[in-house]
């Protein structure tokens, strides 16, 4: 599930090619999708995947995270199913690309005299343009081409939002709350 509207176009050019793709279990299973496949005359094959699919989800130590102030793209997802998860994390390391509105501010990070800690690239949508900024000097344009696939609920944002506006409600000064300020 996408959480955040404003990185879909992040989300779908770093993850969209594992939404194309089928876990199986084990080579076994691979090797008997794979012939379905053919035998189904599916062109082109799908690429598939080997993951324990009774494996739990991936828990990564803290020290492996970029500083918490970035916001990273891992952070803007929500993938229930941990073979989904695993898999996601194998293949784009989501929880190493952080996430900038200005383009100035994600130059300022990958450029500057330090490099942070734990990061692959970083990520920017600024004036229509999206671009993605590795160390050095790459920055590639992503294609805004057609309509990311992931799409945020609606529904679950507005669940998450009242939940943060009560619990931010409750932690007002009783003060506040006598004289009516909010």
């Amino acid at each position: 599930t996408l959480l955040e509207e404003e990185w879909s176009y992040a989300v779908e050019g770093y993850l969209g090619k594992s939404f194309e793709k089928f876990i199986v279990h084990s080579v076994k299973d691979l090797k008997t999708l794979q012939g379905l496949v053919r035998s189904a005359k599916i062109v082109p094959e799908p690429q598939l995947v080997v993951l324990p699919l009774n494996q739990a989800a991936y828990k990564i130590p803290q020290h492996q995270l970029p500083d918490p102030r970035f916001k990273t793209l891992l952070g803007t997802i929500r993938v229930d199913n941990a073979a989904c998860f695993n898999a996601i994390i194998d293949e784009s390391s989501p929880e190493a690309i952080i996430l900038f509105h200005k383009l100035e501010d994600a130059k300022a990070v990958m450029f500057g005299r330090q490099q942070p800690i734990n990061v692959k690239d970083a990520f920017s949508v600024e004036q229509s343009l999206t671009l993605k900024i590795s160390f050095g000097t790459q920055v590639m344009n992503f294609l805004k081409a057609g309509i990311p696939r992931l799409q945020a609920d609606v529904s679950e944002l507005l669940k998450q939002t009242t939940a943060q506006l009560r619990e931010r409600q409750q932690r007002l000064p009783p003060i506040q709350k006598d004289h009516g300020a909010i």
